[in-house]
């Protein structure tokens, strides 16, 4: 009954009508007609008829796009659990029926599937353009959820993950659907992780993974599988990364899982071995990646080290004077320039210009969140300064910084 009211207050003031107005043309006093409009009394089938002959609506109308539009955020966010990519259909859909939507009192949940849109776009514009239209409703639960999760995952992307996990954490106290609930613990986990409060970010993977398996969301599960494998990584449970690893890329071969997502999982199982120091093992792994794709960048360093650290110095010299192109790109140029140096060094005492490449590469990397790649910058420069053993006060400050890393403080170099 109230809905009623509110499509009829709605449609008046749209066509400019006043209560009092309105009320003459259909021959009712405005008093009753603000009745009707605040859902105090219900109006007859024939006073309804009388109404929308002069609004010229119906409405039942109203309520048939009001549940469409409710459809079409339902079917957002099922999109959303099964990792569909469907955000420029979505785009289309709402265009091309604006001119219904923008008339209706559920507009504002088109604004919300349109900010949705943009945040994960990364149209950080457009996107706080949509929120300040934005005024859900507190008894919309469903869509309000929707709206302080898409808010953690703005801040997320923008880096200050604190509001992130304030408003995820909102999120997640509102309703108890399983679905919403695993692609909010799947956001969290993403923002615990970059502040490295590893052990609540596997808490809510785990419970993600579990979500996305029960509702045969298995894109889902393999990617929360490859973050959690990180994760043991980073912590050194290295055999624990390494089995889910090895779990994933079997699962990969009965899915569609794409085949970059499967490279991608090659590559971290064979940057897990490297970590561990497994360097045959490592080797072995990358090989049919190589294969493949024999200039991908991350592969090629990967490869090169394991070689270097075998003492495999020629074969890691082949692979340097194929890929000399790596020096072109310039996120991956100073590391292949650093791994390559180290090569042609052999077990020579590292120069000075040779620890000048080190701490450039480590300088570049030194804001990123990845830790376990810091470590691993890090810990050449210490192993240069302990060979080198002539600077012992900037072998200490390197190794603060080793500590700062693992314990997320912020004392890196200045």
């Amino acid at each position: 009954m109230e809905k009623i009211g509110k499509y009829l207050r709605l449609i008046r003031e749209e066509k400019g009508l006043s209560l009092r107005k309105l009320g003459e043309m259909i021959d009712v006093s405005h008093n009753r007609l603000g009745k009707f409009e605040r859902g105090e009394e219900k109006p007859s089938i024939e006073m309804i008829e009388k109404i929308e002959s002069v609004l010229g609506i119906l409405i039942d109308n109203c309520k048939e796009i009001e549940n469409e539009i409710n459809s079409l955020l339902d079917e957002f966010l099922e999109a959303q659990f099964h990792n569909q990519k469907v955000l420029d259909e979505f785009e289309e859909r709402i265009n091309s029926k604006r001119k219904t939507y923008e008339n209706h009192l559920a507009f504002e949940k088109i604004i919300l599937l349109e900010y949705m849109i943009c945040v994960l776009k990364k149209d950080f514009a457009s996107a706080e353009k949509k929120d300040a239209k934005l005024k859900i409703d507190l008894s919309d639960a469903y869509a309000r959820q929707a709206y302080l999760q898409y808010k953690g995952v703005y801040y997320f992307l923008k880096d200050d993950f604190e509001k992130a996990i304030s408003y995820l954490l909102e999120a997640n106290n509102l309703l108890h659907d399983d679905k919403r609930l695993a692609m909010i613990a799947l956001h969290l986990s993403m923002v615990y992780k970059h502040v490295n409060r590893l052990t609540l970010s596997i808490g809510n993977l785990k419970y993600a993974k579990t979500i996305f398996v029960k509702y045969s969301s298995y894109n889902r599960a393999i990617n929360s599988d490859i973050e959690l494998a990180g994760a043991y990584a980073t912590i050194n449970l290295t055999n624990e990364a390494v089995e889910i690893y090895r779990s994933i890329l079997k699962a990969m071969k009965y899915l569609d899982a794409g085949e970059n997502n499967k490279r991608v999982a090659v590559r971290n199982l064979s940057w897990v071995l490297l970590r561990a120091g497994r360097y045959a093992e490592s080797l072995e792994n990358l090989e049919p990646e190589m294969a493949v794709t024999p200039h991908n960048p991350l592969a090629v360093l990967y490869y090169l080290w394991c070689q270097y650290r075998l003492g495999n110095y020629q074969m890691a010299e082949k692979i340097i004077a194929v890929d000399k192109k790596i020096m072109e790109n310039s996120i991956h140029n100073q590391k292949f320039k650093l791994i390559s140096s180290l090569v042609y060094a052999r077990d020579a005492i590292p120069n000075k210009q040779l620890l000048g490449i080190a701490i450039r590469v480590f300088e570049e990397l030194q804001y990123s969140t990845d830790t376990s790649t810091l470590l691993f910058y890090v810990d050449i420069i210490i192993n240069m300064l302990k060979v080198r053993n002539n600077d012992k006060d900037m072998l200490i400050k390197y190794m603060d910084i080793k500590l700062a890393i693992m314990s997320n403080e912020s004392l890196f170099v200045k």
